[in-house]
């Protein structure tokens, strides 16, 4: 009502006879919208027109991507409210279409992204000289999800005496949605997220699914009770085929970083099950408009975006969010966030990191505050996620129309009827609909490498288990399978080993049979309290040191002399700078009748050359351990070992301060009365003798 109060006083708005306004031909504009994105434009656009229409305002939408001439003789008839991106709103005032000197107020949708590096400097220009007709200074708002600091600063060039509403401060709570769950889950190195990325969707959409309530219409006899008219249209609604397919398959997004990126996981053989279509900058607008009108209405399932997506767009019904990468900061984390639990509805927010990436989920969950925290799972097997497929298959089925369903009773019976078995046929039907009729292979959720099943084992006496300690039982195991010739004869061949510091447990890879007969085949042996299970979905701690980087460690100690040829034992001078150990163990089985240890600790200099607690290079601590493993008598361990460069540590006959020697077990002490942290090179609780244990 303001604009139309104001057009009246500058004479360019004319009450008719009947009430009705009209607005004078050729008017300057009174209002300017300003967005980052066409289609944030577009959809602010069509919100306003349903606002301009009845007071006889008239607005419009400039964009790039379209021709200049329909937007140009919009501006010489007259237009009362502008919304555009600053790259085409820039255009017209440089071609001489457009005046905005009368205009009264300014709007920055996504002021952040708006006042950001790409955008200030065109904001400036268009902001000068805006409202210089008019007596009263030009109104400036700002509007965006995440205010940074920086953005009020700025933002203070355009406002004076300005009134900041924040609905998510300190006391209204966090800034994330309520109504969404907010998962990170850990995906293996390379390219394998790509092949586990279907599966992680359809589990996820399963999850808040509980069969024993589907069909249930107690929610609809409520909604008859009140309204029946929105009773009605929402039964017709569950029983169309795009609500079908979003029960079975969901409507996702899922964005990336790069174009590239986005083209990829569309163009290749990433989704097998689902459909997706791709959204981004290089992609013409005319294809932008019609692919996010297809994915409003049903028309595929997975949107896979860059950040075109992720500011302001409003689709509704999206039931999933995953994030490719974790975000650069988290107020974008906040806006992709932002496109599912909207209105008040359900949704599901998902980052996908890698070990190394822990430290950015950590860092959004301080960032965002308010006792934010991440659920952190796992990658999800392939088991997993055809469970999940038949759940959300079922559902579907309930869901059918009685009429639709009618057609189809005489196939059925005669399905039936060709089976002692029911629930076979059913299963085989769910499948189908799942589009999950291909063999599928199961799959390492440490590497996500086809053919192999992640086993876990823990130990029922409480001991934490060791990469040797798999290596060792699983070897002794298999060779107790291959002497009883039975069917439960397994290979011990074991792939990579990762242990939980936390929970003193080991998950490993095997081949599929070999781990199924492994489990099966300890079950009924005692051995040392060693337990296996096939683990459906990898579990993630969030121990201590989750999230944590090391850095440089504490004051090093005087080394001493190490003595001998083997050269120094200690730091070369005094100074600061602990020593980082990096430790990679392999355990080779040479033969079934021996079992030999390798471990590589590579140690960076505490401090390097003359500054302390390190030597000039890193050191290289090579350790062969030797147990000889016979049926029931085990030799004694032995330990050589070998230092290059100033490492760390005594030499050969070192002094106590440069190393010590100790039942052929030789300590890298490097001097650590001063701070210096001691470090066992061989520690004998470590290096026990397994072949006595069970």
């Amino acid at each position: 009502m303001r604009l139309v109060d104001i057009a009246k006083e500058n004479g360019n708005a004319e009450v008719m006879r009947d009430g009705s306004i009209r607005m004078r031909r050729g008017r300057l504009p009174s209002m300017i919208v300003l967005c980052p994105t066409r289609e944030l434009a577009r959809q602010v656009a069509e919100e306003l027109m349903g606002v301009c229409k009845p007071l006889g305002l008239f607005s419009a939408v400039f964009h790039g991507g379209v021709s200049y001439d329909p937007q140009a003789r919009a501006l010489r008839q007259g237009v009362d409210v502008i919304v555009g991106t600053p790259g085409r709103i820039m255009d017209h005032l440089d071609r001489g279409n457009l005046d905005l000197r009368e205009c009264n107020v300014a709007v920055l949708d996504e002021a952040d992204e708006m006042l950001n590096m790409g955008f200030a400097e065109d904001v400036e220009v268009i902001l000068d000289g805006a409202g210089s007709a008019n007596d009263e200074k030009l109104q400036c708002l700002l509007f965006s999800a995440t205010t940074p600091p920086w953005v009020r600063e700025i933002g203070s060039n355009y406002q004076r005496d300005a009134l900041s509403i924040d609905i998510t401060g300190d006391k209204a709570g966090a800034r994330t949605a309520t109504t969404v769950r907010h998962t990170a889950i850990q995906v293996p190195f390379g390219d394998a997220k790509k092949t586990i990325l279907e599966d992680i969707i359809a589990v996820e959409i399963s999850k808040d699914i509980n069969l024993d309530e589907v069909g249930s219409d107690s929610d609809d006899e409520d909604d008859e009770h009140h309204n029946a008219i929105a009773a009605a249209f929402k039964a017709n609604k569950d029983k169309s085929n795009s609500a079908l397919q979003q029960k079975i398959f969901g409507k996702t997004i899922v964005f990336t970083e790069t174009k590239r990126e986005c083209d990829e996981l569309v163009s290749g053989s990433v989704f097998k099950t689902l459909t997706a279509q791709a959204i981004h900058g290089d992609i013409g607008q005319k294809q932008r408009d019609a692919t996010l009108a297809a994915f409003r209405a049903g028309a595929f399932n997975v949107l896979v975006a860059t950040d075109v997506a992720a500011r302001g767009i409003d689709i509704k019904d999206v039931d999933l969010v995953i994030q490719f990468h974790p975000p650069r900061d988290t107020d974008t984390y906040v806006h992709r966030s932002g496109r599912t639990g909207r209105a008040g509805a359900k949704g599901i927010s998902v980052v996908l990191f890698q070990q190394n990436q822990a430290r950015d989920i950590v860092r959004m969950e301080k960032s965002l505050g308010h006792g934010f925290k991440f659920e952190l799972l796992g990658p999800p097997s392939t088991e997993a996620a055809l469970g999940a497929a038949a759940k959300t298959s079922a559902v579907a089925c309930k869901s059918v129309a009685d009429e639709t369903a009618e057609h189809f009773k005489g196939a059925a019976d005669a399905l039936l009827a060709s089976t002692d078995d029911p629930s076979d046929i059913v299963a085989r039907c769910l499948t189908a609909i799942a589009r999950r009729t291909v063999q599928v292979e199961s799959r390492s959720l440490l590497t996500g490498e086809a053919g192999f099943a992640t086993v876990e084992m823990t130990n029922s006496r409480g001991r934490p288990i060791s990469p040797g300690d798999v290596m060792f039982t699983v070897s002794k195991l298999a060779r107790m399978s291959q002497k009883d010739a039975g069917d439960l004869t397994f290979d011990g061949d074991v792939g990579k080993i990762q242990t939980n510091r936390e929970t003193g447990n080991a998950v490993f890879d095997m081949g599929v049979e070999d781990a199924k007969k492994l489990v099966e085949f300890s079950a009924d042996i005692d051995a040392g309290g060693a337990v296996f299970s096939i683990m459906k979905e990898l579990e993630i701690e969030r121990g201590r040191n989750f999230g944590q980087t090391y850095g440089r460690g504490g004051r090093g100690g005087r080394g001493g002399r190490g003595g001998g040829r083997y050269g120094r034992g200690g730091g070369y001078g005094r100074g600061r700078g602990g020593t980082t150990i990096y430790a990679l163990e392999f355990v080779i089985m040479l033969s079934f009748n021996s079992l030999t240890i390798f471990r590589f600790l590579f140690l960076n200099p505490g401090g390097g050359y003359r500054s302390g607690g390190g030597g000039k290079l890193n050191a290289l601590l090579f350790i062969v351990s030797f147990s000889f493993v016979y049926a029931d008598v085990g030799s004694n361990n032995s330990c050589f070992f070998f230092t290059g460069g100033y490492g760390r540590g005594g030499g050969y006959r070192g002094s106590n301060e440069g190393g010590r020697r100790s039942n052929n077990r030789y300590n890298g002490g490097g001097g650590y009365s001063d701070g210096g942290r001691r470090y066992n090179s061989n520690n004998s609780n470590q290096q026990r003798n397994r072949s006595n244990e069970w």
